[in-house]
Order: C-alpha cells, then structure tokens, then sequence
C-alpha cells in the first residue's frame, strides 16, 4: 500500500512540474521585453512582474522536486512506529510523516502531510498501530503504520 500510494503522490508532483513548467514558460516570454522596445511604465511594470513570476514557479518546482525526492528515498522503509517517511493510517486519514505533501486523496481517505518540525510529529513520535494519534487535541486511533 505504501508504495502505490507515494507513486501516487509522485505522479502528482510531476504533474504540477509540467504545470509549473508552463506557467514559467508564458512568464518568461511575457518577460521577454528587447530592450528599449518600450518606454511605457505599464509595460515595464508588466515585465517585472513577469520576471518575478517566473522566478517565483521556479522556486515552486524546486519544492515540488524535493518532495519527490523525499517520497523516493522513504517508500522502501518498513516502519513500525511514527518515524520520518512512515504512513499513519487512521479512520478517514493517512498522515504522511516528515514529508510535505499537498492534501490529496487515497482509497476514500484523506492524506496529509506532517512536518517533521510540527507540534503533531512531537507529540505523535515513536507511537505504534493500535495507539491514539494526537491532532489538535483529537484522539484518532491509529488502524496501521507502514
């Protein structure tokens, strides 16, 4: 289950790279002013804008490849308890440890992503299936850990 669920989370990512990939793109043509082509502020301030935007999809790429690269390196782990890289199956959510992933579904349930730096994998750490997950002062039971 674990690994159709991250190749899942995977070919989201890489969906939203070709997303982000062609964003960037029509940014940067838009960007693409010759200069002195124009003395009209309007169309300097849309180049800018432009520039920033593309700069700013960039940046959301690298995200994008880091989370990808995070889900390939914890896929093959076997973990029996809260730990980096480990799913936490609860009634209705899969809690995906230390890896931020956006919200998304999988099999009917949520899946969310929990910041290794975040008060829940504090308080969650080292629990195993059949213990009490902790989310803002919710109690969920935990049905499995993979």
């Amino acid at each position: 289950m674990k690994k159709e669920l991250f190749k899942q989370l995977i070919s989201e990512q890489q969906a939203a790279i070709a997303e982000l990939n062609q964003a960037q793109n029509r940014s940067s043509n838009d960007a693409d002013l010759e200069e002195g082509a124009t003395m009209d502020p309007d169309d300097q301030s849309h180049q800018n804008q432009s520039t920033d935007l593309a700069t700013f999809y960039g940046e959301m790429k690298t995200d994008n490849k880091a989370i990808i690269h995070e889900l390939e390196r914890a896929m093959d782990k076997k973990l029996e308890d809260v730990a980096y890289g480990a799913i936490v199956e609860t009634e209705k959510i899969y809690f995906i440890i230390g890896i931020a992933v956006p919200n998304t579904t999988y099999q009917g349930k949520k899946v969310v992503g929990v910041s290794a730096h975040s008060p829940v994998f504090r308080d969650n750490e080292n629990r195993t299936a059949k213990e009490k997950f902790i989310l803002n002062e919710r109690l969920l039971k935990i049905i499995s850990i993979n």
